[in-house]
């Protein structure tokens, strides 16, 4: 893996795979039907996630927190009828990345 636009900067290997296999593995704690009047926050996603799989493009979009806080809302592209509850500690702990968080950091043992 490296960073587009910025091949100069190394990238911590194990992170990626860990969150790309989180992407792969991990279950919406509810679904429901999409409802066009309801707020969800799609408009502005607190995350987008994209990744080309197979040559095919898949975004996974996070939108506003649920009423009571507990969850988010979130939708995959090409199910369009779906909305799905992601639990908010699991996103905030699992999605919730930075790009920071994919650097490699220094071995200062090293130095």
């Amino acid at each position: 893996w490296i960073f587009e636009n910025d091949s100069g900067v190394l990238v911590n290997q194990d992170a990626v795979k860990t969150f790309l296999s989180f992407l792969a593995s991990f279950q919406a704690d509810d679904i429901k039907k999409y409802d066009a009047s309801a707020e969800y926050g799609f408009v502005k996603p607190a995350l987008t996630v994209r990744a080309t799989i197979d040559g095919k493009e898949e975004i996974l979009a996070i939108g506003g927190k649920t009423s009571d806080g507990s969850s988010y809302y979130a939708r995959v592209s090409g199910r369009d009828l779906w909305v799905y509850l992601i639990g908010s500690q699991l996103v905030n702990d699992q999605l919730m990345k930075r790009r920071a968080d994919f650097e490699k950091k220094e071995d200062k043992s090293q130095l």
